[in-house]
């Protein structure tokens, strides 16, 4: 009876010592700066990187942990937030003087305050890769 309880507790010890390395796996690894990129551009550049244009939490959660407070291509004192492309493509529109361009679409990027707001695909913002 012994033996099974302890054989129980070692395969319990063996999934637990499991799910934490694979957390620690899924640590997001960010990418140099790649400049201002249309968001074809952006998401072609990442793919050759094998990586991905990150999600619009990703870019809160660097925020919050001050991994963007790292980044050498934000200036301090900036008054003006930069913007970097998303992955997430949006139905919704944003603020715009004209119609979209034949292909293009709606894109979600991220403002460096912590708000987003929808973009033409066409127009060129920053871009980060991200990789898990």
């Amino acid at each position: 009876m012994n033996q099974i309880r302890i054989v129980g507790l070692l395969l319990l010890i063996f999934f637990v010592a499991e799910a934490i390395l694979a957390q620690k796996g899924t640590t997001p690894k960010w990418g140099d700066y790649l400049g201002e990129l249309s968001w074809d551009d952006a998401v072609a550049q990442c793919q050759a990187l094998e990586m991905r244009l990150p999600k619009i939490d990703e870019f809160k959660k660097a925020e919050k942990t001050g991994v963007i407070k790292k980044w050498k291509e934000i200036m301090q004192n900036d008054p003006s937030p930069s913007t970097y492309w998303s992955s997430e493509r949006t139905d919704e529109e944003g603020p715009s003087l004209s119609p979209l361009k034949e292909g293009e679409f709606w894109v979600k990027a991220y403002l460096l305050n912590g708000k987003s707001l929808s973009k033409k695909s066409g127009l060129t913002h920053r871009v980060r890769c991200i990789s898990n």
